[in-house]
């Protein structure tokens, strides 16, 4: 985990991203959407990777 970057929860990448939990969960753990894991029960997504899985066309853009 970079502490340079940014980050967000894994509940607010999902509503970033428009989609359901369980499809950012599916995502965390199949590596579409990359996180940190700093401490148990902890998910961290980069700020900057919500925009490159957006890109892969994998998510339904809502308006920010």
């Amino acid at each position: 985990m970079n502490t340079n970057e940014e980050y967000v929860t894994l509940s607010e990448a999902q509503r970033r991203l428009g989609v359901s939990w369980p499809t950012a969960v599916r995502w965390s753990r199949d590596g579409t959407l990359p996180v940190s894991r700093p401490a148990p029960g902890v998910v961290l997504v980069a700020v900057k990777d919500i925009p490159k899985v957006r890109k892969q066309g994998r998510a339904y853009v809502t308006q920010e």
